[in-house]
């Protein structure tokens, strides 16, 4: 089991790498070099690749990399539509990604899209509050205590 995490645009890093580091899971994040960051905890757990910047560059390249019992962490419906069937992800909000609610997001993601082509303003997703990344955390470890007692059975 590792952790990915679409990075470009995470909130989570820390909290993420902090608890890859409690349970002993490795952590892989992937950003473009144009996101280079210098507040990144210093873990035996964490490795960080920077890739070339590209239309989905980041997407693509974790799903490359994806393997059996990975949870990946991103914000991205359509790279979380291809993925949550055969991996566990999460969102930065803790909202764990399935077969209930990515219709309705990706529907979501797509009105959104279409009120800004035409000029219209949409209200967005809120800001990101203590409680959301509250939720990440205690989701995320929900997700590796399941599964370290799944591979037990």
């Amino acid at each position: 089991m590792r952790i990915l995490i679409d990075a470009d645009a995470c909130p989570v890093k820390e909290e993420t790498i902090k608890i890859g580091e409690y349970y002993g899971v490795d952590v892989i994040m992937v950003t473009t070099t144009d996101h280079y960051s210098s507040h990144i905890i210093d873990s035996k757990y964490l490795q960080v690749i920077y890739i070339e910047p590209g239309i989905e560059a980041v997407d693509y390249y974790l799903l490359s990399i994806a393997k059996k019992d990975d949870i990946v962490v991103t914000q991205d419906y359509g790279l979380a539509s291809l993925l949550f069937s055969k991996y566990k992800v999460i969102h930065h909000s803790g909202k764990v990604y399935d077969e209930f609610n990515i219709d309705q997001l990706l529907f979501e993601r797509h009105l959104g899209q279409k009120m800004r082509k035409a000029g219209k303003k949409n209200k967005g997703t809120g800001k990101f509050t203590k409680d959301d990344r509250d939720r990440f955390v205690e989701s995320l470890s929900r997700i590796i205590e399941d599964s370290e007692q799944e591979s037990h059975k």
